[in-house]
């Protein structure tokens, strides 16, 4: 069997295997790409989350205000 291995048979496979590692490479920078993408999104949306929180406590600290001039807090 060891006889019928050829120099050019070995370097056939080291091609294909060449060419599958390449296109694993290639499909691991795409996903790469891709979760950078959702980080920053991500980000984003943690960002306007928090300022969303800031605008509440805002309404809530002011609404409290209100009903505290006009009386209309009820007694716990």
């Amino acid at each position: 069997m060891a006889e019928n291995v050829t120099n050019e048979l070995l370097l056939e496979h080291l091609k294909r295997m060449q060419d599958r590692l390449n296109g694993l490479e290639n499909g691991q920078k795409d996903i790469m790409a891709e979760l950078r993408s959702h980080k920053s999104i991500l980000g984003a949306l943690v960002s306007s989350e928090s300022i969303q929180d800031g605008r509440i406590a805002e309404i809530s600290v002011r609404l409290d205000r209100i009903e505290a001039r006009l009386d209309l807090k009820e007694a716990n």
